[in-house]
């Protein structure tokens, strides 16, 4: 008994005195974002990067993913964190300009993106597309289309790539032609304008139908659609909605849960839905917990005809039944 006890106050020390930075990664690992926020202040980045602190930004900016989709602003805290672990890191960079763009910091966003570009111009495909996005979204469509153009093949963000490099492309042209006009546009006629010539819209979906998928895709299911009259090489908007509950979830939680594992209301991890357009790379569609979620996807037609295939791939639990519905192709 006497052995043991001793193994046992020899071994809590070790736990205890575990450095911060390995203690905030495993709490990040559990998904315990607040208990690792508490941590931040006790990592001490070096004067100047090591591949230690390198390795622990990376796994910081990957481990704090669901705590960003969960509160932008505490995962602002650790992506910022990250970058100074790895000042240096594309990877990290690009976590933490996306963290950033989801409170808005756009300018300062843009400017992290730039340099991981600069500085890794052929082999950063995930910051060229975060920055093309973004200056597409700013309406910047000259940056846009060059920041764009060297992913046209590229296997992961090409097909995305494309659609925007193509509006950007006829919004520039629509610009030129107003530019000829002999009488100036006020301000914000010349960007109800360009709104209209490029009718893209963050709300509902105002495009005309083009077609209209019946049918649904469950858990572990897969259906593949054919969307017919379409323009080859025009762009397109996909929607769906889609949802996953778990068994015994009733919309609220009930006072008699004790635990996280019985709540029928906690996380599902886990869970992947997708679309394919033609033989395009699969895209992610949105599905929310324990309550609808919707999705919007642009994509360009290759074909007059094309099949649309939703499948799911994900890994949840046995207790998870998950429901996409309600596609629809419309004109963006």
């Amino acid at each position: 008994m006497r052995l043991c006890l001793a193994a046992l106050l020899t071994l809590a020390p070790a736990v205890s005195l575990a450095a911060p930075a390995d203690q905030l990664i495993s709490l990040l690992e559990q998904k315990r974002c607040e208990d690792a926020f508490l941590l931040i202040q006790q990592v001490k980045p070096p004067p100047a990067a090591t591949a230690e602190s390198a390795s622990q930004g990376r796994r910081i900016a990957r481990a704090s993913l669901p705590c960003r989709q969960r509160d932008t602003a505490l995962g602002v805290a650790f992506t910022e964190l990250a970058a100074k672990l790895a000042p240096e890191d594309p990877e990290v960079l690009t976590a933490h300009a996306e963290a950033l763009v989801s409170l808005q910091q756009r300018a300062e966003a843009a400017r992290l993106l730039d340099k991981v570009l600069e500085s890794h111009p052929d082999d950063a495909p995930k910051a060229r597309f975060a920055r093309g996005k973004l200056a597409f979204d700013e309406r910047d469509y000259e940056t846009a289309s060059k920041v764009l153009k060297p992913l046209k093949t590229d296997e992961e963000y090409g097909d995305e790539a494309q659609v925007m490099i193509v509006k950007s492309e006829a919004a520039m042209a629509q610009r030129e032609q107003d530019e000829g006009e002999p009488k100036m546009l006020a301000p914000e006629t010349a960007v109800k304008k360009a709104d209209e010539a490029m009718k893209v819209t963050k709300k509902q979906p105002s495009g005309k139908v083009v077609a209209q998928l019946k049918g649904k895709v469950t858990s572990g299911g897969s259906k593949t659609f054919t969307a017919k009259g379409l323009k080859k090489g025009q762009p397109y908007l996909f929607t769906a909605s889609g949802e996953c509950t778990r068994k015994g979830a009733t919309g609220k939680r009930s006072k008699k849960t004790r635990g996280l594992h019985e709540d029928p209301l906690r996380d599902i991890s886990g869970i992947d839905f997708a679309v394919q357009f033609g033989s395009q790379q699969p895209r992610t569609l949105s599905m929310g917990q324990h309550k609808p979620d919707s999705s919007r996807i642009e994509f360009l037609a290759d074909a007059e005809a094309m099949a649309i295939k939703v499948f799911d791939r994900s890994s949840t639990d046995k207790d998870v039944k998950c429901t996409a519905e309600d596609f629809v192709v419309l004109t963006p």
